[in-house]
């Protein structure tokens, strides 16, 4: 098979294929959702930044409703210092769900979270 497409990925982290084969790619480095329709090679951008996406990282597609389900994160709250003192260092991100229903163009969070991680844990042990 021979599939071409005029895409600039940059830092990719996820793929879905749906019910059509159709390609749905996490491009985080531009912010972006983007659709390969394999039947006319064309590819189509499905969310983006003005749709408030932020860093995609993974995605999901309800294969009956065809809503999407993203998951992305605000921007880094505190920054981690990792330093040979021992001391406790944190990296932290709001983390979230988004909710795209298949005939809207409406981008909604529906889950937010914080994720915490202690990088002392991983080098001073």
């Amino acid at each position: 098979m021979n599939h071409e497409f005029k895409s600039e990925l940059c830092q990719p982290s996820d793929l879905f294929l749906d019910k059509n084969n159709d390609v749905y790619i996490v491009n985080t480095g531009h912010d972006i959702i983007e659709k390969l329709i394999i039947a006319n090679k064309r590819t189509e951008t499905i969310v983006n930044i003005s749709q408030g996406l932020n860093k995609p990282s993974s995605l999901f597609i309800d294969n009956k409703s065809d809503d999407m389900y993203i998951l992305d994160y605000v921007d880094v709250v505190e920054q981690c210092y990792v330093c040979l003192c021992g001391r406790t260092e944190y990296e932290r991100y709001k983390y979230r769900v988004k909710y795209l229903s298949r005939n809207s163009s409406i981008v909604t969070v529906i889950i937010k979270g914080t994720d915490f991680q202690s990088y002392n844990d991983y080098v001073f042990r």
